[in-house]
């Protein structure tokens, strides 16, 4: 009786240091978002557990970031290891439909989890591991508990006691130290099973970490293009089907303009389509909450690769009416344009200027038809010699002295030309909103 006692006591005591190792490995992420609305500025910074996965990145779960694009808004990151030492981060993205984010540390790769999870049944007991910030110290809490039950909504999901609500985010793992998944509050309903997940007060469910595996992988990051498809879509909701005289719904994304040139276009979309899939992707898109998710899954697929496309495309009949006819076409994502934001900015120093290249987001958002070229002024020096001639900040300069200048160099090389020719006046013409003009600029 005593070898055995000592056994399953060694066989704990092994358990807990495997456990202690994992959770000597939680790191804790802070994320500060600053936000200025009316001229007053405004902070919430975010503490969230989060696990080494790979390539210096990490995974925090209960929560969804991507990258800010407003200009009033800005995103600080930093990352503090378990020994407590901060090191600067950045956010790569998040998964709304897995509620994760990821963040990529500067400078630091730590060794990564594997997310491998054991499988879990009913009644089985597992080990909740967190750490919470600064205010405790980075001392790991713990809490032993039981999964009261096992669903599939759609996912693989194990129920926990409601009192594991405050471990959002942990790890959990067996009692002998292997990773189950993560906990988070998941609002799904599990029929049959005597408990409701997410009616009324939410319940705290462990996901398997095996269903993050990929996640890392498919976010879009710095060195990977993101997939382009040059339309834009809206929800094709009940209305659009009362329109089009469709009885059962229609899953699908409604194209409501067609970026000339793009893949979309190439491959015969038109406007009014209705973009059923892509690839294995279904489109599905019922109300603008579905937008994010539906973007970021068509930037992840694979580019310069045919895929087939199913379309749906009505067409007016005699009565008034519309048919819908499905049919597929061969569409071959490219690597997304640079946006307007991101574009490299040119400063044309003698006269006072800089110029950034006419990108499709400008082009669409200014209107400018399709065969005009130009570079678009971004900033002028005040009393410069481009701001005395009348330029400003919008223009879309077409051609200097009559040459055109479809991009910086060419802008560059007309107005060197200029100045060996000793020119005193050097004529712009340019495009303001919907109307063009010819000013004069004269050098110093």
């Amino acid at each position: 009786m005593g070898g055995r006692g000592g056994l399953i006591a060694l066989l704990l005591l092994a358990g807990t240091v495997s456990a202690q190792d994992l959770a000597d490995r939680i790191w804790v992420l802070r994320i500060t978002t600053e936000r200025s609305s009316f001229g007053a500025p405004s902070r919430q910074t975010l503490l969230a557990p989060a696990v080494p996965v790979e390539d210096g990145l990490l995974l925090a779960v209960g929560f969804a970031l991507e990258p800010t694009t407003e200009k009033d808004e800005a995103l600080r990151v930093t990352a503090i290891d378990p020994s407590g030492r901060i090191v600067p981060a950045e956010l790569v993205g998040g998964d709304d439909d897995l509620r994760c984010t990821i963040v990529r540390l500067v400078g630091a790769r730590p060794e990564p989890v594997v997310l491998e999870g054991a499988p879990r049944r009913a009644g089985d007991e597992v080990v909740l591991l967190s750490r919470h910030g600064e205010v405790m110290r980075f001392a790991v809490r713990r809490m032993a508990t039981r999964i009261e039950a096992a669903v599939e909504a759609p996912r693989a999901l194990y129920a926990l006691p409601a009192d594991a609500q405050s471990f959002q985010g942990a790890i959990a793992t067996t009692p002998e130290g292997r990773l189950v998944g993560f906990v988070d509050l998941r609002p799904t309903v599990a029929e049959g099973l005597g408990i409701m997940l997410g009616i009324g007060p939410q319940t705290a469910v462990v996901v398997p970490a095996e269903t993050y595996a990929d996640v890392p992988k498919a976010l879009p990051r710095k060195d990977r293009p993101r997939g382009w498809l040059g339309v834009n879509l809206a929800p094709f909701d009940a209305d659009h089907e009362a329109y089009f005289g469709i009885e059962t719904p229609v899953d699908g994304a409604f194209v409501t303009g067609v970026a000339e040139g793009s893949p979309a276009d190439r491959a015969g979309i038109r406007l009014h389509d209705v973009v059923q899939s892509i690839g294995d992707l279904p489109l599905r898109f019922e109300r603008m909450d579905d937008w994010d998710p539906l973007l970021r899954a068509v930037q992840r697929l694979p580019l310069g690769k045919p895929l087939p496309c199913r379309v749906l495309r009505f067409e007016r009949l005699p009565d008034g009416g519309y048919d819908a006819k499905a049919f597929e076409v061969a569409l071959t994502l490219e690597a997304r344009p640079l946006d307007f934001a991101d574009a490299p900015e040119t400063e044309i120093e003698d006269l006072g200027f800089r110029v950034k290249p006419l990108t499709q987001d400008w082009r669409r958002s200014n209107r400018v038809p399709g065969d005009l070229e130009g570079v678009v002024i971004t900033r002028l020096e005040r009393a410069s010699a481009a701001q005395l001639g009348g330029l400003e900040p919008g223009d879309l300069v077409l051609k200097v002295d009559g040459r055109a200048t479809p991009d910086a160099d060419a802008l560059r090389k007309a107005l060197a030309d200029a100045r060996a020719a000793k020119r005193t006046k050097i004529v712009f013409f340019v495009r303001r909103g919907p109307v063009t003009t010819f000013l004069t600029v004269q050098p110093s």
